[in-house]
């Protein structure tokens, strides 16, 4: 059970996320955030972790797609390993009180009406490989 949270983009901007969740979805299920919502074929499954900020020594949080895969075998929720997830250009947010909770609980301090970079942009790790 989770947070419905929406994926805001540039509207006149090509897809970024080499055809990701943002490209194909207008909102998410945070699923590491309590709600009473669960995702679904129209609301796939993120989760939010902490991580580099894009400032200089400091940490944000950040949302990945969940392996689904995982999920429906073991009950345990954790992000895809199936290549670098990076961010695409897109953002969720949501005006429900829980979800700037959560964020505060990854961060360890409070704070108020945050958008997440929505890294669901993938690629193979083989290029990378040198």
């Amino acid at each position: 059970m989770g947070i419905i949270a929406n994926i805001y983009r540039i509207s006149n901007y090509p897809d970024c996320s080499n055809d990701g969740i943002s490209n194909n979805f207008e909102e998410v299920c945070v699923v590491n955030c309590n709600g009473p919502f669960d995702f679904n074929e129209d609301r796939p499954p993120v989760i939010l972790e902490k991580g580099q900020s894009l400032i200089k020594g400091e940490e944000g949080v950040k949302a990945y797609p969940v392996d689904i895969e995982h999920y429906k075998k073991t009950k345990e929720i954790r992000r895809c390993k199936k290549g670098g997830y990076m961010f695409g250009g897109t953002y969720i947010g949501c005006s429900d009180s829980r979800f700037c909770k959560k964020v505060s609980e990854i961060l360890g301090r409070r704070v108020y009406g945050q958008l997440i970079a929505l890294h669901d942009r993938t690629e193979p790790y083989e290029p990378y490989q040198g």
